[in-house]
């Protein structure tokens, strides 16, 4: 009998890191930290002490029924995927896969600026194939958004990295949308994709910005392992593809960056036979300001169990990480 929970891990990631070699291909900053030491004020005696006793209260709970569903989108065909982001003004920015038929799938954009409340339909590119699995993040400032989304697996074999950035939702004139292809190296097989976005790294070229994407795909033999890209900030239009080949077989990958101190942190999980029979989930982290050069770090999370499609949340110096246990329970049947 196989039964499935969710497990929430509280991480703080202070000690223990593990460095590991990273691999990169070049396409055609660490910021130190002051690690100051908390003093704690010794008293020797408190002030003054008093007491009381506790009285009970009782308390009355009263289920509160959900809102209404609001539509986001009316079409008669699958909307499947959505995701959103929502700014400092409590702007929301989203999108969606819409099935236009067996062959043909767009990545919808909506925008709601009252928190959710209504929503206008921004449109979509007009990519040939099936375009999935959008991602949404907040770029921290302004109205700008980043976006990216799984490439059709049969355009350049499944190697196309899409490039979203949006920073006014309600003008598309702001909008751009670049491909990368990764095809040559050779890379293959991209899957669901996630991305982050950062202000905080400064003196970048003005065609490009802080962006970390994650995905798992495929390079040569090496399959299905952890797959980075981001900007060369100081090279005008190089971008950069980091890989994990010593983390082949993961899937699900997610990102998230620590606006507190730049760093990123992308989960995953993953199958290693040397570790045991069950998934793990893999972390690796790195600094936005430096990520061409700096260190990167990896951590391995599980238990007894087997854990898959994480969540990473970082910020303020703490990470948590969310997934799916699914704890095999083994069991004897009695004939009478």
């Amino acid at each position: 009998m196989q039964k499935k929970a969710i497990y929430g891990l509280g991480v703080v990631f202070i000690a223990a890191m593990m460095i590991l070699p990273v691999n990169a291909f070049l396409t055609p900053e660490v910021t130190e930290e002051d690690n100051e030491i908390v003093k704690i004020a010794k008293i020797s005696r408190p002030s003054g002490c008093d007491e009381t006793k506790g009285i009970e209260i009782p308390i009355k709970v009263r289920l509160k029924p959900m809102p209404a569903d609001i539509e986001i989108a009316m079409t008669e065909n699958p909307e499947m995927r959505p995701t959103l982001a929502m700014d400092a003004e409590n702007e929301v920015f989203g999108a969606y896969a819409l099935q236009e038929s067996f062959f043909e799938q767009n990545v919808h954009y909506t925008f709601s600026a009252d928190g959710g409340t209504t929503w206008l339909d921004m449109g979509y590119y007009d990519i040939e194939g099936i375009e999935d699995y959008p991602a949404i993040d907040y770029y921290g400032s302004g109205k700008t958004f980043v976006g990216t989304f799984k490439p059709d697996p049969a355009e350049s074999d499944g190697a196309l990295q899409y490039l979203l950035r949006v920073d006014d939702p309600t003008d598309t004139e702001t909008w751009s949308l670049v491909a990368w292809d990764w095809t040559s190296y050779p890379y293959r097989d991209r899957m669901e994709p996630d991305i982050a976005g950062y202000d905080g790294v400064e003196d970048t070229p003005s065609d490009q910005w802080c962006h970390v994407t994650v995905c798992i795909g495929t390079r040569d033999v090496r399959e299905n392992m952890p797959i980075f890209n981001f900007y060369d900030y100081e090279e005008e239009g190089n971008g950069w593809s980091y890989y994990w080949d010593n983390f082949q077989n993961s899937a699900h990958a997610c990102i998230d960056i620590d606006r507190s101190n730049g760093f990123f942190y992308a989960a995953f999980d993953n199958y290693n036979e040397s570790i045991g029979p069950d998934r793990n989930i893999g972390v690796i982290s790195g600094d936005c300001h430096d990520l061409l050069e700096g260190e990167w770090y990896t951590w391995v999370l599980g238990g007894s169990e087997s854990d898959t499609y994480p969540d990473i949340a970082a910020e303020n110096g703490y990470i948590y990480v969310v997934c799916q246990a699914d704890v095999m329970i083994p069991y004897a049947r009695q004939t009478l």
